[in-house]
């Protein structure tokens, strides 16, 4: 059941908030984008209003973040790819599945607690991670306070072109193991900007890996380049600068995370037209929490993709809009219930609620590795839930039609599904 009477009173409150944070903890905020807390707060206040105290440990310091004076040091080959809990994500009922097709993954939401221990090995300067953050090769997440430190402390290891290639290579196996032939992936241009990191070498990488992959048979990868919504017009216009300058690096869209409290959607209307002008397609994070206005303020912008939109189940009107437009939902359920936006005790998922009205769905699993989640499990997890193979099979047809591909490719990737 929707609370829109405590929601609307603690968004007063984080907006007030948010204006009396200092940088360091501005940008810990900033990190739930990639994490998918866009809009949890209401599942937590304790949490927020103790960010003075419990975000300590990303204090800014000049001697351990990266910027222009403190360039990430180069490190050696990692040894190969280290086990994680996510060796085998093919699950039941494997056979049943189509091949399918994952638009709703952010590149820094599937770094195992394998690698961070990797990495961490090759960056000591970093510190120690949270308490009880890290139990031997899989990441512990508790609470929301719990998860933003471990995802603070362990978004820094990625410190370079490096550091990310070998998160690509997890990505790639991750996806391979589960039967996904294509997918688009967020990646936070915006948080590199922060911290001092050139995004054209990282993408570079990614992208000669991405390409090298697809020649081989293998996950056919693109790229997303991801704005924060609360560092404001400005840093977003840098993100979509680099964006369509690196396009030939397998970008094929624009998006915006963040807290949709700190800015309005239609802030950005400018953008997204220059995005959409531009060939780029374009998705934005909206109504992951008790907001569908953040949902209708999205609709307003002409995105192609609205990522979560789930606030959108509790007005009519709203979704008779969505119902209407050519918008894709990428819902991502086990996220909700990891975050505590939709736990299992409140009922249903609104997914339900959002299929019946007609709303176009495809399936997404967020940040799968600090969750314990995948495509496939949330494949299951619907099954689960009663919805029928014939909407499934739907909505995996929707995301390879809402793919940001020419129409030909996006004709070529219908067929390569159906066919497997």
């Amino acid at each position: 059941m929707h609370r829109p009477g405590h929601s609307q009173h603690l968004h007063r409150s984080l907006r007030l908030n948010w204006r009396g944070l200092d940088p360091p903890h501005r940008v810990l905020i900033s990190l739930i984008l990639l994490a998918g807390f866009r809009s949890s707060w209401a599942s937590a206040p304790s949490v927020f209003f103790s960010l003075p105290v419990s975000c300590r440990f990303l204090a800014y310091d000049g001697a351990t973040m990266h910027s222009a004076s403190h360039p990430p040091r180069q490190v050696k080959q990692a040894q190969g790819r280290p086990r994680s809990q996510h060796e085998d994500r093919s699950g039941p009922g494997a056979g049943d599945r189509p091949p399918l097709i994952e638009l709703h993954l952010h590149l820094e939401g599937c770094l195992s607690a394998a690698r961070a221990r990797q990495l961490w090995a090759l960056r000591p300067e970093v510190g120690n991670p949270p308490a009880s953050g890290l139990e031997d090769e899989r990441w512990k997440v508790d609470d929301l306070s719990s998860f933003l430190k471990l995802f603070g402390w362990a978004v820094r290891l990625l410190d370079g072109p490096q550091a990310y290639g070998f998160l690509l290579d997890d990505t790639i196996e991750l996806l391979e193991a589960q039967g996904v032939i294509y997918a688009e992936l967020f990646v936070a241009v915006g948080v590199m900007h922060f911290f001092g990191q050139e995004p054209r070498p990282i993408f570079e990488l990614l992208a000669n890996k991405a390409r090298a992959r697809a020649k081989a048979g293998g996950v056919d990868l693109r790229f997303i380049a991801d704005g924060v919504r609360q560092f404001g017009v400005e840093a977003a216009w840098r993100v979509l600068d680099d964006a369509l300058a690196l396009r030939e690096n397998r970008i094929v869209g624009f998006g915006l995370g963040g807290d949709e409290l700190a800015v309005a959607a239609t802030e950005f209307s400018e953008i997204y037209e220059k995005a959409g002008e531009a060939g780029l397609g374009t998705s934005i994070h909206a109504g992951e929490g008790d907001r569908p206005e953040a949902v209708a303020e999205a609709l307003q912008l002409g995105v192609d993709r609205i990522g979560h939109g789930i606030a959108a189940a509790s007005d009519p009107f709203l979704l008779r809009q969505l119902a209407a437009a050519p918008v894709v939902l990428e819902v991502c359920p086990g996220s909700n219930r990891a975050t505590g936006v939709w736990p299992e005790d409140r009922g249903p998922h609104p997914i339900h609620v959002l299929a019946e009205a007609g709303v176009k769905l495809c399936l997404g699993s967020d940040d799968p590795s600090f969750f314990d989640t995948a495509l496939v499990k949330e494949w299951e997890h619907c099954r689960g839930e009663g919805i029928p193979e014939r909407r499934l099979r739907e909505w995996n047809e929707n995301a390879a039609r809402a793919a940001f591909l020419p129409e030909d490719e996006r004709g070529k990737l219908l067929e390569r599904m159906r066919e497997g």
